[in-house]
């Protein structure tokens, strides 16, 4: 069942009339989530929002960089936490507004066979970084089992990006990484 993307109730009777992505228990809720949305909703109509400056987070990395170069100034740890958070992002994602009860919903816990399936998508859609290779994957897999964040055993919701990041955009930076993975965003069909 889906939930309100502000107070995540279950009783749900709106959903954004332009998107179609995220829902609402009422117009009040909507308005309240409406300057979370509103990015999210322009790329998913596949528009690019439009910020007056570039916002530059904590970690001194752009809150909004170019989905084609996610990679771009993070190491090579960052990077694979990137990776990881895309992922169980997508994950969950996928559950809330699609039913898809994949990976570690499905019941694979730890999820590895889903998220190798992942990182091969990534590769073959250029969605890595230009350093990567098999050995880069397996590193990948490895860490993505022992990190105490990026760990793929453990759900993790929007909310939970935001506050880890420090960063608003990071769940609408980590999507568009799923996105460029997998062609599309959850329920965008």
């Amino acid at each position: 069942m889906t939930a309100c993307a502000s107070c995540a109730k279950e009783d749900v009777t709106l959903r954004c009339s332009a998107c179609k992505h995220v829902s609402y228990c009422n117009a009040e809720c909507q308005k309240k989530d409406w300057k979370n949305h509103k990015p999210i909703c322009q790329l998913a109509q596949g528009k690019m929002p439009k910020f007056k400056e570039t916002f530059v987070g904590a970690d001194g990395h752009e809150l909004l960089p170019d989905p084609d170069e996610w990679w771009k100034g993070l190491s090579e740890t960052d990077s694979f936490i990137r990776l990881i958070d895309a992922y169980r992002l997508r994950v969950e994602d996928e559950y809330m507004f699609e039913g898809e009860a994949g990976g570690l919903y499905g019941g694979e816990n730890p999820p590895v066979a889903d998220f190798r399936r992942f990182l091969r998508l990534a590769e073959d859609r250029d969605a890595v970084p230009p350093w990567w290779n098999a050995q880069k994957r397996k590193e990948c897999i490895q860490f993505s089992l022992t990190d105490k964040w990026a760990n793929i055993s453990y759900a993790v919701e929007k909310s939970d990006i935001r506050e880890h990041y420090g960063n608003p955009f990071m769940p609408m930076n980590l999507r568009e990484i799923g996105r460029k993975v997998h062609g599309y965003m959850p329920g965008e069909f």
